[in-house]
């Protein structure tokens, strides 16, 4: 009688299914989460359910996880903006703040659970910057920058969005192309010639305190209805003007009185392009950068009601009730203004322009720039360490490196406040007759925690500002004793929480944060030469099948969820393997179904190894042949190689499948050996031997990239 394989392991894999009921035993195996490794998880936003880009980051955290026993301890980043404007749709009687911690509590919840059902390993402990815990670590880390001479309070002009109502960072900024208005006007000196000017920005010109010009360009003269004007003499000749040039001399001692403010304003020198514009450009130091740093040179700060006039002139006079708190405030108040100047014939020409502008990376609207006092970490004199230290770390892929290195060498402060409620306090407090500004770093835990209720003495008053949420998340990684090991997250954070997280640590240095909830490591402190992370793996973002961006609008959104119900979450484990790091992931039915026929090789190779040790001799004494001996261990050195000493899974995911297509070859040419023999054969025995130990390395493989499949098979050895 043949010897035919023997297993009730099925074909079919039936994952979805399946799968399910296995998930505790799955995310049951934290013991081997044991080494010295650190693997910090980035925390993703508490504010939805999971997308497929944190499906296929968490996966890719799992399987170094896994492969390397590395200790990763859940986090969720639970402040900010989203999670406020939904609790302010809340209509319960709750106080704002319980309804934005239940919101996060709700899906950091969910989280854990949709992650566990993708297989991942995930430690009960966990930590939210919510936590008291985290808060107190953060204040402790204010105190440091402060004492340190980091943290300063400065009126000056900072990105604003509109829509959401609050400052914005560096790292919180995009950019994109869109039309504008521009327009050329005058402004009248006092020596009764006209000054022509442009801008981008009608909307701005109420806030003018200065108007900037060039002593590279060469002015003229010309007359516009009756008017003497000056402007460069390249836009005169654009414009096939008569003129008459003039020297730099007859600029200098300009002055003329604003529109709207009734200053009195000068001429400074500023960098003009003679490319474009008239030659001179408007300055308003409340709502431009460069307006703002030419104008200190000169004395020309922000006028303390520039701001609230142009407000208040957008708001009534000129925008029937509209504010510059949304977009079409902005372009009302700049056809108000444009109205309001051409009502005095001051307006020489309006014409459309298509210019870069930066935009909020979550609402996508313009932003503006505006002149508030503001709590900046400054570390311009720090730029060369911070540099010099992140030469330390150690990029996957290392091109990587120079994005990031980009991103460190484009700042030199920070902008950490929030005018919103849901976060971490900056504990100021105001003079009410100075107006001088105070950093209290002597609150009590219960003081800060509380800070809501806190009451100032006499003559003082709280100033109310949360910090930036990539401070929140940027000091995270101070929960551990020791230095991170890794981290992994998309490429998007190289200007985010990886930048966060290296210039803070490099300002913060060795001293301790340890919050009391996650406290792990050697012992051995962050010295302050040291990168918060040794290593920083990215990988990309995940577009559709054509490489399009998924997104709600466009219908080509897929989840996790819908990936596990319709493939089974080892399917798209081994999806998650496949895919470079060196590029953006496509996922799609047709991508899905080739990783299927990948995992069936896979999964009809175990079924046929399982069958043919039905009946094994587990008492034999033999050993494997040096031939499945070399097998075996070529595919753990490309493992180990894949997935420990260096990371890179799309390459052991074809060494896999090239394996396990010859292990298939190979087992053809051994059907007659066991089929047909006495069942007891030293030949059929040894391929017997041959088969456990091929299937333990399956079983290896299995536990880091297809644990469902690994429990699975537990079942039936």
């Amino acid at each position: 009688m043949a010897n035919t394989p023997q297993t009730n392991f099925p074909m079919k894999a039936s994952l979805s299914t399946t799968e399910p009921a296995r998930v505790g035993s799955v995310c049951s195996h934290l013991d081997i989460l044991q080494s010295n490794k650190i693997l910090h998880d980035g925390p993703p936003y508490a504010n939805g359910e999971i997308h497929i880009g944190h499906g296929y980051n968490k996966v890719l955290k799992d399987i170094y996880a896994r492969a390397n026993g590395a200790v990763m301890i859940p986090g969720w980043d639970c402040h900010g903006l989203p999670i406020e404007n939904a609790a302010k749709k809340d209509k319960s009687t709750l106080p704002l703040l319980e309804k934005c911690r239940a919101i996060a509590n709700k899906y950091a919840d969910t989280h854990r659970a949709s992650f566990r059902r993708l297989g991942v390993l995930m430690d009960p402990k966990s930590y939210k910057t919510m936590d008291n815990s985290h808060k107190l670590m953060e204040y402790n880390a204010l105190k440091i920058l402060n004492q340190k001479g980091f943290l300063v309070r400065q009126n000056k002009p900072v990105h604003y969005c509109n829509k959401d109502r609050t400052v914005l960072a560096f790292s919180e900024l995009e950019h994109k192309t869109v039309k504008d208005t521009s327009i050329s006007f005058l402004f009248e000196t006092h020596q009764n010639v006209y000054i022509l000017c442009w801008t981008t920005t009608p909307w701005s010109i109420p806030a003018n305190q200065a108007v900037g010009f060039s002593p590279k360009i060469q002015y003229v003269k010309f007359q516009h209805n009756n008017k003497t004007v000056i402007a460069s003499k390249s836009f005169a000749e654009r414009n096939s003007l008569q003129y008459k040039n003039i020297s730099i001399s007859e600029l200098e001692n300009l002055t003329y009185t604003s529109h709207f403010l009734n200053l009195q304003c000068k001429l400074i020198e500023f960098n003009v392009e003679d490319t474009k514009g008239t030659g001179f450009v408007h300055l308003a130091p409340s709502h431009g950068e460069d307006d703002f740093l030419f104008c200190k040179e000169n004395n020309i700060l922000p006028n303390t009601s520039s701001y609230q006039f142009t407000k208040n002139l957008c708001e009534s006079t000129l925008n029937n009730q509209l504010s510059l708190e949304s977009n079409a405030g902005l372009e009302q108040s700049s056809t108000g203004v444009i109205a309001f100047l051409q009502e005095r014939g001051l307006v020489f020409d309006i014409k459309p322009i298509e210019h870069d502008v930066s935009i909020c990376w979550r609402c996508k609207t313009p932003t503006i720039r505006v002149a508030l006092m503001q709590t900046f970490i400054n570390f311009q004199n720090e730029i060369p360490n911070i540099i010099e230290v992140a030469k330390k770390i150690r990029f996957i892929p290392a091109h990587s490196k120079n994005r990031f290195m980009s991103f460190l060498g484009n700042r030199t402060e920070w902008c950490i406040s929030r005018q919103r409620k849901w976060g971490v306090p900056i504990p100021y407090i105001k003079n009410t007759l100075t107006n001088e500004e105070f950093f209290l770093d002597n609150l009590t835990d219960e003081e800060f925690l509380n800070w809501d209720n806190y009451v100032c003495k006499d003559g003082y008053e709280k100033i109310n500002e949360i910090v930036d949420v990539w401070f929140d998340s940027g000091v995270s990684h101070r929960m551990f004793k020791s230095q991170i090991d890794v981290v992994i997250e998309g490429t998007d954070q190289h200007r985010g929480w990886f930048q966060s997280s290296h210039i803070l640590s490099v300002l913060l240095g060795n001293n301790v944060l340890l919050g009391n909830n996650v406290l792990l490591g050697n012992n051995v402190l962050l010295g302050n030469n040291e990168p918060f992370s040794k290593t920083i793996i990215t990988h990309g973002f995940v577009l559709d099948g054509d490489g399009e961006k998924q997104s709600k609008s466009k219908g080509n959104t897929v989840s996790p969820e819908t990936l596990c119900n319709s493939y089974g979450a080892d399917v798209f484990r081994l999806w998650v393997l496949s895919q470079s790091l060196e590029r953006d992931a496509k996922i799609s039915d047709s991508a899905m179904k080739d990783v299927s026929d990948s995992y069936r090789k896979i999964r009809n190779n175990i079924r046929y190894l399982l069958g043919n040790l039905h009946d094994e001799d587990k008492e034999c004494k033999l050993i494997p042949s040096e031939n499945t001996l070399k097998k075996i261990n070529d595919a753990k050195a490309l493992m180990n190689l894949c997935l420990v000493e260096d990371f890179d899974p799309s390459k052991l995911y074809s060494g896999i499948v090239k394996f396990s297509h010859e292990l298939s070859a190979w087992f053809d040419d051994l059907k007659e050996v066991l089929y047909e023999g006495a069942y007891d054969a030293p030949e059929r025995r040894q391929i017997q031997v041959d088969f456990r130990a091929l299937l333990n390395f399956y079983q290896e493989f299995c536990f880091i990239v297809l644990p469902f499949t690994y429990e699975e098979v537990k079942e039936y050895l």
